[in-house]
């Protein structure tokens, strides 16, 4: 049974005559009289009995009338019921993010973010694991580093620097590094997930230039990176804002400063979410005040693009 055959047929009786219908509907008048007869046919008895002058209503479709104007009520009101839903900012929104940034910096945002709209609740997935944001229901990720989803949008809203560093104490049984290709020397530590094929390359003085070896451990968390490296497991290679007051106290070092890191989407932070169509009043608020807060929160750089 078609909803437009019956809405057909309520706007028949209600207005009197199917010319009045065809009006009021902005349809054809033989467009109705057809969604009528196929919606009799369908019962099985007349719903309506014509004149040349009126229509009026069968026994059968007097009951039907009734029945169906209940039942179309019901949906015009959850209909605009939902539309309000979606107009407010409401409802539970599930985040995922790392746990680094949830400890030194979501969680300290979240208090004014409540403030400003205390309709949504928020379910922080605590994980260094990149999860999946359509597969597992999530509705919106903050992430730092490489981005690998397809068809998310990754809006990026920090700008970071990615270095190489090492422990103060890396170097007292080791020469210092001068050139990017003694690097060969040396084990290196990456944050990150390992791709398949995924290369680091390096950017300084002379353009462009790869890595002369790849790194024996990745780890999600930047956390474990600088375990790592102050355990002088390797050089790391990670983002260097959060480190930045342990190279205030000389606990790490810069290697090899006139250089960074090139990888695809590297060195920043985005928050990640499925699609800019329907985008819930939920998501979108909790986007634009993310957006808006982290750079502050992070004294990092507002970014300058986004990366899709």
């Amino acid at each position: 049974m078609l909803l437009s055959e019956i809405q057909a047929f309520l706007a028949v009786v209600r207005t009197g005559s199917f010319t009045s219908a065809a009006r009021q509907l902005g349809a054809p008048k033989a467009t109705l009289s057809r969604q009528v007869t196929r919606l009799e046919d369908r019962i099985g008895a007349r719903l309506l009995a014509r004149s040349t002058r009126k229509v009026a209503l069968t026994e059968v479709g007097s009951e039907f009338y009734a029945r169906c104007s209940a039942a179309v009520e019901d949906l015009e009101e959850a209909e605009r019921v939902a539309a309000g839903m979606e107009s407010t900012a409401s409802g539970k929104l599930r985040v995922s993010t790392s746990y680094e940034l949830a400890h030194d910096h979501l969680v300290a945002l979240l208090p004014e973010f409540h403030a400003r709209y205390p309709a949504v609740e928020v379910a922080l997935d605590v994980t260094n694991r990149h999860v999946d944001l359509v597969g597992e229901n999530y509705d919106v990720a903050v992430r730092g580093g490489w981005i690998r989803q397809q068809g998310l949008i990754a809006r990026r809203v920090v700008d970071s620097e990615i270095g190489l560093f090492a422990a103060r104490g890396y170097f007292e049984r080791r020469r210092r590094l001068r050139e990017w290709s003694e690097l060969a020397e040396h084990e290196l530590v990456a944050l990150g997930p390992r791709a398949n094929g995924r290369m680091f390359s390096l950017c300084g003085p002379d353009g462009e230039v790869e890595l002369p070896k790849q790194p024996w451990l990745y780890a999600t968390s930047p956390g474990v990176v600088k375990a790592a490296v102050l355990a002088e497991l390797g050089i790391g290679l990670c983002v260097l804002d959060p480190f930045t007051p342990l190279f205030e106290a000389g606990e790490l070092v810069r290697v090899l400063p006139q250089y960074r890191l090139q990888a695809p989407d590297a060195g920043g932070l985005f928050i990640v979410y499925q699609s800019k169509r329907h985008l819930t009043p939920k998501v979108r608020v909790f986007v634009d005040f993310m957006a808006e807060r982290l750079p502050r929160s992070m004294g990092g750089k507002p970014a300058r693009g986004r990366a899709k």
